[in-house]
């Protein structure tokens, strides 16, 4: 999906971490989605997952600085159900509330993960959300 084509970016736990590393390519989505004034994301839960201690806490908490927080519903606990079981995953929860989160932000929706496998198997055959390794 190209940069000047989606909404929303939606970073999870382990593109925020690349992120904090100065990755190119995070940073290049990120650099995009701000000229295009997409809407830049990263899950509550994504945060329940970060661990903030050690050297890397000033790098996290930069990268963390300009995304805004997606919460966590009732909703998207029952999406997520829902969405582990049409795509048989029996990966991790946190996963799968992330992408039900993802469904209700605004479309189109380009989600930078480190679990391509599972968060692809959980949203297939959304036109208007692309899962993107980093």
């Amino acid at each position: 999906m190209r940069p000047d084509r989606f909404a929303t970016l939606l970073l999870d736990t382990g593109a925020v971490l690349a992120l904090a590393r100065r990755d190119r390519r995070v940073q290049a989505y990120v650099v995009q989605a701000q000229r295009y004034a997409a809407d830049l994301r990263v899950s509550l839960l994504s945060l329940a997952e970060l661990r903030l201690d050690g050297g890397d806490a000033a790098a996290v908490a930069w990268a963390l600085s300009g995304l805004r927080r997606v919460g966590v519903t009732e909703a998207d606990c029952r999406t997520a159900a829902r969405l582990m079981s049409e795509s048989g995953t029996r990966g991790s929860t946190v996963d799968a509330v992330i992408a039900a989160a993802a469904l209700r932000l605004a479309a189109p929706v380009v989600m930078l993960t480190s679990d391509t496998k599972d968060m692809a198997r959980l949203l297939d055959g959304r036109k208007d959300l692309a899962v993107i390794r980093v």
